[in-house]
């Protein structure tokens, strides 16, 4: 039987234009969709199941200037910044994107991404990449 995942200490990056905001984040991975809400707030994000295509843990490098826009990190210019990603790719409900949505969530380590990616395959019956 299914379980829920929640993960209350993860990073909202963006990627679906119905929530503009980035920041704190909690997400959770139910049998019938991904639920996001921003920390201290009442903005919350629904990926229902049969929107979801993927799920990709990944592991980005950014530079200075996206550090410092994106993290709040100042770093120099020969720098980079480790960060760990999961990309959900969702169908855009009003069809206007062809190729869906990429929706970033950032996690603490490596390993708190692939579980989430692989909470997710479970959940959804996605195919492991």
């Amino acid at each position: 039987m299914f379980q829920p995942y929640t993960d209350d200490n993860c990073r909202y990056l963006g990627g679906d234009p119905r929530l503009d905001e980035s920041g704190d984040a909690e997400v959770e991975v139910r049998d019938d969709g991904i639920r996001i809400q921003l920390a201290n707030s009442e903005v919350v994000l629904v990926i229902p199941k049969s929107a979801i295509e993927t799920v990709q843990a990944t592991t980005q490098w950014l530079g200075m200037e996206q550090a410092e826009y994106e993290e709040g990190v100042i770093i120099g210019p020969d720098e980079s910044l480790l960060r760990h990603v999961a990309v959900i790719v969702a169908r855009d409900p009003e069809g206007i994107y062809p190729g869906g949505f990429n929706i970033r969530l950032s996690f603490r380590n490596e390993y708190v991404s692939k579980l989430f990616e692989k909470r997710c395959s479970e959940a959804f019956s996605l195919l492991p990449f």
